[in-house]
């Protein structure tokens, strides 16, 4: 039987349980979005949520202090995602009410941070489907009204429309005041950190983003603008390694909590394979990272805390979170 999914899933909550350290306070070479306003998620965050703890100062007196954030799956713009998106604001391009259900969970986070899979069309072209995805700029509007803060940008269809469609995504990002990484215009850009500064328990946390994609579907690496796509392993110009030093910097320049989006596996697969477990440990090993958001196989997979991480307190991965929105047909 073929089946069609609507889909507005995968999304979860993490709650980061800050210890009272003082943070420190510049952030060069990097783009900073806005600061984002404290407010709970709704009902608290489940109680599976991944918890990753900083190392407390002895001196102070503050109290520890707590964070959420909430990632979500894959958000795959079909060319029908854009009729409902269309049918349901009455004419707009608008994809608000396609995520109604969820929006108290996006609005309620301390940071938001989105799985965008597909480019956004450069100006004057026209948005299509699979195997060359493009994306109309409203999804960007809309991504910002609803609250989210900030989009990984390094997928496997990152360079569906090429170079160009890499510079119109993230001229459009910034256009409405989303944060970005893992695809860059200029090699300066790549060099950068995307952070988010919040403020909870009466002090600003810094958490830095980082983006990568071990997946090109069978598209070569640019030649021209070699920095413009976070690819790593055996495809990419970059290693695992290349991530951790990314993440060894952002903490040095002054993130309390380090997230990286990795866009990895094998679709349609419920459980991680050898080559996420591989990058996974390295990445806790390396003590560098906090928090691992893993996507791409358009089904969910587990949520695990492995060995190492920060301080050797272990650390949380959500190995895919599956779909956000799409109009996938699936056999079953």
């Amino acid at each position: 039987m073929r089946t069609h999914h609507y889909a507005t899933a995968g999304i979860i909550a993490a709650a980061a349980l800050l210890a009272a350290c003082t943070p420190t306070a510049t952030h060069s070479s990097s783009t900073v979005a806005p600061s984002t306003e404290v407010s709970p998620a709704p009902g608290g965050a489940p109680s599976s949520s991944p918890v990753a703890s900083a190392t407390p100062d002895p001196n102070s007196t503050a109290q520890p202090s707590q964070l959420t954030i909430v990632a979500g799956g894959d958000i795959l713009l079909h060319l029908s995602v854009n009729y409902y998106a269309q049918l349901a604001s009455g004419g707009a391009l608008d994809y608000r009410p396609l995520f109604e259900q969820i929006t108290p969970w996006i609005e309620g986070a301390d940071l938001a941070l989105c799985a965008l899979e597909v480019p956004i069309v450069p100006p004057g072209e026209e948005p299509s489907n699979y195997p060359a995805f493009g994306s109309p700029p409203e999804i960007a509007t809309s991504l910002k009204e609803m609250g989210w803060d900030g989009c990984a940008t390094a997928t496997n269809h990152s360079m569906d429309r090429g170079f160009p469609g890499v510079v119109s995504t993230l001229d459009t990002l910034d256009h409405v005041g989303l944060g970005h990484h893992g695809t860059a215009r200029t090699e300066e850009e790549a060099g950068q950190t995307q952070y988010y500064t919040l403020e909870t328990g009466g002090r600003e946390v810094t958490v830095a983003h980082l983006s990568a994609t071990t997946l090109t579907n069978g598209i070569p690496l640019p030649t021209d603008a070699q920095w413009s796509w976070n690819v790593v392993g055996d495809l990419g110009l970059r290693s695992v390694d290349d991530i951790i030093e990314d993440a060894r910097a952002a903490r040095e320049a002054g993130a309390d909590l380090v997230v990286v989006s990795m866009h990895w596996g094998t679709e349609y697969v419920s459980e991680p394979i050898e080559e996420q477990t591989v990058i996974a440990d390295q990445l806790a090993t390396s003590g560098e990272v906090d928090l691992v958001l893993g996507n791409h196989s358009h089904v969910p997979e587990p949520v695990q805390k492995i060995d190492g991480g920060p301080n050797g307190a272990g650390m949380w991965v959500v190995w895919s979170m599956g779909n956000m929105i799409s109009v996938q047909t699936i056999e079953s």
